[in-house]
């Protein structure tokens, strides 16, 4: 094997997934209400009608309103519609919006605005297409009021305003509606119960939203997406997979970003394909370890696949269940002996939070961590770590080892933090949240 393989089974042979169970923290006022939830999804799109996701038709749920709604019943309920009338021979139908609808900008919701939304609503949904294949017209009365005319009877057009899912025909200001139906909207104003709070959006991390004082619901019961909308809480914040740099982890006491730069800049594929080429690099094969019965693992095995493939490697996938994984990764062998050149794992706070702790980082040759790096300089700053006087020092000391180890031998690599959600039934009392499970104290009632 030669020096380069070797250098690369030592220094990425280890790579880790970091989790965290340290809580999230808020910016909320003192004495505020905040609701975290932890959706399906990450957050990507914030135009309900240019995407049919279903995390973003959760978001216009929140951010947006609708003209009619379905109940429990599937019925369709007004919303936004005070009142409406239809003509005798079923071709004519206008419609007049409540009192007191606003936008989160401030701006009366108009007639002008609705007929906007519907008809942009209309290009992409397949509900809408067919009921814009009926439409002769859809024009504003006056700001209140606004009239659809059919070329046939569409007897189904309460329910098409009502559509419960994606494309829910939300209700946009004109000037957002006029976007193009297959271009996103750049910003998500809405006249729902809770407004999107854009400066603290981090794809991938958190979304915000925070309670619209405006928003006067309807005085009904509510039914799935009918009746009154209340909103119960200030703050709702959306919480993703986080991307984390730091060694020790991040809303840890020794989150640090010293030393990552490369990380936290995002990926530069030229870059690596020139460090490649400088390093001697001549095709060797890499082995990638991969446990098909564990999705954390499986999914970032794939993702690694695919970015060294680019970048260059000649890489096998080789993947396996869990168990054999863990005999297979304590191999010194070289690949041509059933040996290896990565995996990747997860941990919990408890186990990676300071240098007292995590065994990712030490550098302590044949007694660190599968991958066996050797880096006397971490071990040193490590010993001097345990001896500092002080929390201030420990913290500058934690901050030199992330340095070094980002510098030279990369004992390990952190791809992303999230926090874990427990679930236990309504009958079980005395559980205790932590990162351990813990099954004394548990009362079955």
């Amino acid at each position: 094997m030669n020096s380069f393989a070797r250098l690369f089974r030592l220094t990425v042979g280890t790579t880790a997934l970091a989790l965290s169970l340290v809580p999230s923290t808020g910016h909320a006022e003192a004495g505020a209400k905040t609701l975290r939830f932890i959706p399906q999804a990450d957050l990507r799109s914030i135009d309900p009608i240019w995407t049919t996701a279903y995390v973003t038709r959760n978001f216009g749920y929140l951010v947006f309103d609708t003209l009619f709604s379905l109940d429990k019943d599937f019925k369709p309920q007004p919303q936004m519609v005070e009142r409406w009338t239809v003509s005798e021979d079923k071709l004519t139908y206008r419609f007049t919006l409540r009192d007191g609808l606003k936008w989160h900008d401030g701006q009366p919701v108009r007639a002008a605005d609705c007929v906007a939304s519907l008809k942009r609503w209309g290009q992409r949904d397949t509900l809408g297409q067919k009921l814009m294949e009926a439409v002769a017209d859809i024009k504003a009365i006056d700001d209140k009021t606004f009239a659809i005319s059919l070329k046939s009877p569409f007897p189904l057009i309460l329910d098409a305003l009502g559509k419960l899912s994606s494309n829910v025909p939300f209700m946009m200001p004109e000037r957002l509606a006029k976007t193009d139906a297959y271009q996103q909207i750049p910003e998500a104003v809405g006249s729902g119960p809770f407004k999107f709070v854009k400066e603290e959006w981090v794809p991938g991390n958190k979304a915000v939203f925070v309670k619209n004082t405006d928003y006067v619901p309807r005085e009904e019961a509510p039914s799935f997406a009918a009746g009154g909308k209340v909103a119960m809480v200030d703050r709702v914040e959306w919480l993703y997979w986080k991307t984390c740099a730091a060694l020790f982890g991040c809303g840890t006491p020794f989150e640090t970003n010293a030393g990552a730069d490369a990380l936290l800049n995002g990926p530069n594929p030229a870059k690596a394909k020139a460090l490649i080429q400088e390093s001697g690099y001549k095709g060797e094969k890499i082995v990638l370890l991969s446990a098909t019965d564990q999705p954390i693992v499986h999914g970032q095995a794939l993702v690694t696949l695919d970015a060294l493939r680019k970048a260059g490697f000649n890489v096998e996938l080789q993947a396996s269940d869990w168990g054999t994984l863990i005999t297979r990764r304590t191999s010194k062998e070289p690949v041509e002996k059933n040996g290896w050149s990565i995996f990747h794992t997860w941990t919990s706070a408890p186990d990676f939070f300071s240098p007292a702790v995590n065994i990712l980082v030490r550098g302590s040759g044949d007694k660190a961590w599968f991958g066996w790096p050797t880096d006397p300089k971490i071990e040193a700053l490590i010993d001097a770590w345990f001896r500092a006087p002080d929390l201030a020092a420990q913290k500058q000391l934690a901050a030199d080892i992330q340095v070094e180890a980002y510098t030279n031998d990369v004992p390990y690599v952190p791809t992303g933090q999230f926090v874990v959600p427990t679930a236990y039934r309504k009958n079980l009392d005395g559980i205790i949240i932590a990162p351990v499970v813990f099954l004394w104290n548990v009362e079955k009632k």
